[in-house]
């Protein structure tokens, strides 16, 4: 995807835990995978799990600086598949505003390291 249509820059990190749920009780599901990289607006994931395109899931994750985030919505907007991995794109559909002003926190942290 072209930097030029993300809405928020997107911050590299060094491969940090995520957990997809189903947000349909009768459809348990539960994939593991790690983050890439993380925006306001959303993330990229490497998974070797089977993800599909307009999925609805809840996330819950961790960053480095020990935010944790949890039930946060999220949509996966694309999927690129390989042998070994998947690479999905995930947009943030629902995030409270207190976790969203904790996400942009840990992100200028993030940031400040790196340019440190």
């Amino acid at each position: 995807m072209d930097k030029e249509r993300r809405a928020h820059e997107r911050v590299p990190v060094v491969m940090l835990g995520v957990t997809f749920r189903s947000i349909n009780i009768s459809e348990p599901l539960q994939i593991l995978g790690y983050i890439k990289n993380i925006s306001l607006g959303g993330m990229c994931v490497e998974t070797r799990e089977d993800i599909k395109t307009e999925s609805i899931l809840r996330l819950d994750f961790v960053l480095p600086d020990g935010k944790e985030f949890s039930d946060i919505i999220g949509k996966i907007v694309w999927v690129k598949r390989s042998e070994n991995v998947n690479l999905a794109g995930v947009t943030f559909i629902k995030m409270g505003l207190f976790q969203r002003i904790k996400l942009f926190n840990s992100i200028k942290k993030i940031l400040k390291v790196k340019s440190d």
